[in-house]
C-alpha cells in the first residue's frame, strides 16, 4: 500500500524523489517533515519494511529520530472467519510463510526468506503448528502519524484561538516507527492434518519414493514417537571368481531427521548448560526469555543468570543480549554502565549487532541524546567514533554460509563459538545496513565532517580494528 504520494516542492536525493515541508511556528521553532514519494510497504524476511518504486530500501535515517511505538497483541486463529479478523489472519499467515518452510517430514521449520507457497495444505499445517508451538511474529513498519496525517503539525485550540502546533504524537516528524509483536494462538477446532502425500501433490516436498517407509505406511503422516532409525545391515556380495576382488559397495539409506518438541529441546539444552557449555547456557537464557519458543514460562531472572554465565565465558551473542537486559532492567536492576560494558565487549569480540549499536550510541550522543551523557561526554569526536564503529560493523568476517545451519571452514577456524541459524540470519544483514549508515554520516553532516574529520575517522577505523583483533586474542571463548 502507498504511504505517501508525490506533491509540490520535490527534490532529488539518491535517485529518489522526496519532498520536504518546513513549518515555522510563532515562537520561532521550525519543523521539517520529510515525505517520500512512491513508497510501498512490502514483506521482506518476514518483516514489514518499506521500499521505493525501484526496489531500493528506504533509508529511514533521512527522517531523523522517530518516536518508537511498540505494541503487543495476541491473535487467536479461531477468529479467521470473523469479518473483523479475516484480513489480519491473511496478513499474519503471509508473514509466517516467509519465515517458515515445510521440511521433508511435512512440518514447519524456521527458515529465512522461505517464501513458502500459500495453499489449503500449508494453511491447515499452519493451524496445527500454532496450536503446538504458539510462535511470535514481529512486524516493523514506518507509518504516518494518525493525528497529524503525516504533516507533523495539527490545528489546536490555544487561548480560545485555533493555531497550528507541532504534533506531540510524532514529535513533529509526521511518522512513527511501529513494532508490532503478535503472539499467535489457536484454540479453535483443528482441520485434518495434511499428509506428506498432500504436500507432494502440490510440489512443496519431494516425491514419496524418497520418503522413509514409516511415512508411507501411515499414508504420509509421521509418528515421531515410534521412529527410532536403525542403520541397515550392509550386504556383502561375493565377487565373481573371474572378476578381481574389490571392496563391497554399501548403499546406505539416508536416515530421517528426528524432530523433537520445543520442551524436549529445552530439556536437552538445560542438561548441556548445567554441564558448562556456554552455547547451551546462552540458548537456555533465550528459552527463558521466550526468544526462541514458548516451551517454558517467561522467567527473566533465570534468563539473566544463564546469560551472565555465558557472557563471562566470552560468548559474544550472550554479551549482546546481556546488554539489553541491563539497559531495560530485565531480570536485574537497570544499569547503563553495565550495558555499555557488555555491548562494547560483544562488539570487540565480533558481534555485528553490537558494533552497529556502538556506532548508533556515539551518533546519538553527538546529536545530544542525554541517555548515556553521564558515561560519554558529548564531543565532535563522537562522530569519528560512530563512523569507526559503523565501519567495523560493515565488514563481512566470513564468506556467506551455503547452508544457514552449517558454519563454513573460515568461520570454524576463527575460534569463536559458531552462530546458530537464528543468530546467523540476524548478523548477516548488519554489514549492509551499517555501511549505509556509515556513509550517511558524511552525507548528512557536510559542515561537521571536514577533510580533517574524515582523515581522523579513517585513522580511527584502523586503530579500532586492531584493538578488536587484540581483544579477541586475549578473550577467547571458554
Amino acid at each position: 500500500m502507498t504511504v505517501d504520494g508525490l506533491s509540490a516542492g520535490q527534490t532529488s536525493y539518491n535517485n529518489t524523489t522526496r519532498t520536504t515541508t518546513t513549518t515555522t511556528y510563532s515562537d520561532g521553532t521550525k519543523t521539517v517533515v520529510y515525505r517520500n514519494g512512491l513508497i510501498t510497504k512490502v514483506y521482506r524476511n518476514g518483516a514489514l519494511t518499506a521500499v521505493y518504486e525501484d526496489g531500493s530500501v528506504v533509508d529511514w535515517n533521512y527522517y531523523g529520530s522517530l518516536i518508537s511505538v511498540k505494541k503487543n497483541l495476541t491473535f487467536d486463529l479461531r477468529n479467521e472467519s470473523h469479518p473483523l479478523h479475516a484480513g489480519k489472519f491473511s496478513e499474519y499467515f503471509n508473514v509466517f510463510l516467509n519465515n517458515y518452510k515445510i521440511n521433508e517430514m511435512g512440518r514447519f521449520t524456521p527458515a529465512t526468506n522461505a517464501r513458502t507457497a500459500a495453499n489449503q495444505y500449508t494453511r491447515d499445517e499452519f493451524k496445527h503448528f500454532v496450536a503446538e508451538a504458539s510462535p511470535n511474529l514481529v512486524i516493523e513498519s514506518i507509518d504516518r502519524c494518525v493525528r497529524c496525517s503525516g504533516s507533523g503539525h495539527h490545528t489546536s485550540l490555544v487561548n480560545n484561538v485555533f493555531v497550528e502546533v507541532q504534533c506531540e504524537n510524532c514529535n513533529g516528524r509526521g511518522h512513527v516507527a511501529n513494532t508490532l509483536t503478535i503472539a499467535l494462538t489457536n484454540s479453535g477446532k483443528l482441520p485434518p492434518r495434511p499428509t506428506i502425500a498432500n504436500f507432494v501433490s502440490v510440489g512443496i516436498i519431494a516425491a514419496l519414493e524418497t520418503a522413509p517407509k514409516e511415512m508411507k505406511a501411515q499414508g504420509g503422516l509421521l509418528d515421531l514417537d515410534k521412529i527410532v532409525p536403525k542403520p541397515d545391515a550392509p550386504k556383502v556380495m561375493e565377487a565373481p571368481k573371474s572378476a578381481p576382488l574389490t571392496a563391497p559397495v554399501v548403499h546406505k539409506k539416508a536416515e530421517p531427521e528426528i524432530e523433537v518438541t520445543p520442551l524436549q529441546l529445552f530439556q536437552m539444552t538445560k542438561s548441556k548448560a548445567e554441564a558448562g557449555n556456554s552455547q547451551a547456557q546462552y540458548e537456555l537464557a533465550l528459552f527463558y526469555l521466550q526468544e526462541s519458543s514458548k516451551a517454558v514460562p517467561l522467567d527473566p531472572f533465570e534468563a539473566y543468570n544463564w546469560m551472565l554465565k555465558a557472557s563471562t565465558k566470552n560468548h559474544q551473542m550472550a554479551q549482546f543480549f546481556l546488554g539489553r537486559l541491563y539497559e531495560n532492567g530485565i531480570g536485574t536492576e537497570k544499569n547503563l554502565e553495565s550495558t555499555l560494558q557488555w555491548r562494547r565487549s560483544s562488539a570487540m569480540l565480533g558481534c555485528k549487532q553490537s558494533q552497529k549499536w556502538m556506532g548508533q550510541l556515539y551518533s546519538e550522543i553527538f546529536s545530544g541524546n542525554p541517555k548515556y551523557a553521564s558515561l560519554i561526554k558529548q564531543d565532535p569526536s563522537n562522530l569519528v567514533e560512530a563512523y569507526a564503529w559503523y565501519n567495523l560493523g560493515s565488514e563481512v568476517p566470513f564468506p556467506p554460509r551455503t547452508d544457514p545451519k552449517t558454519p563454513g571452514p573460515e568461520e570454524l577456524e576463527a575460534g569463536a563459538v559458531p552462530l546458530n541459524e537464528r543468530d546467523y540470519n540476524m548478523e548477516k544483514s548488519v554489514p549492509t545496513s551499517a555501511a549505509i549508515v556509515r556513509d550517511n554520516i558524511t552525507r548528512n553532516n557536510p559542515t561537521v565532517f571536514s577533510k580533517k574529520t574524515y582523515d581522523d575517522a579513517k585513522a580511527r577505523c584502523l586503530t579500532l580494528a586492531k584493538e578488536a583483533k587484540d581483544y579477541r586474542a586475549q578473550n577467547r571463548p571458554k
